[in-house]
């Protein structure tokens, strides 16, 4: 959608608030006319996951990551690219959570 696209842009401009916006109302619309496992539905989790996770929100992007591992574990093979790529991002994201809380 335009939403998405305009995430985007605001995301490289580094504007995460008006990125986070565009995004959820994107996957607002995708979750009102997609079906529940479509692919679009789980770059949206991807994209504000990788927005929350630039605002500090930690927590929130892990469960946003985690959404999209999901869908992505019924939509690809164990080996596709996309599920790696989610579960790296988990990946790091909990290296810094046990940063954080050890700090």
């Amino acid at each position: 959608t335009a939403y998405n696209n305009m995430g985007s842009v605001c995301f490289q401009m580094h504007d995460y608030s008006a990125a986070l916006s565009y995004y959820k109302e994107a996957l607002e619309i995708y979750q009102e006319n997609l079906p529940r496992n479509h692919p679009d539905l789980v770059v949206s989790y991807m994209n504000i996951g990788d927005i929350c996770d630039q605002m500090g929100d930690l927590s929130k992007a892990h469960s946003f990551y985690k959404s999209a591992c999901e869908m992505e574990e019924n939509l690809f093979p164990v080996n596709h690219h996309c599920l790696k790529q989610c579960k790296e991002k988990i990946e790091k994201l909990n290296k810094k959570l046990r940063i954080t809380f050890k700090n």
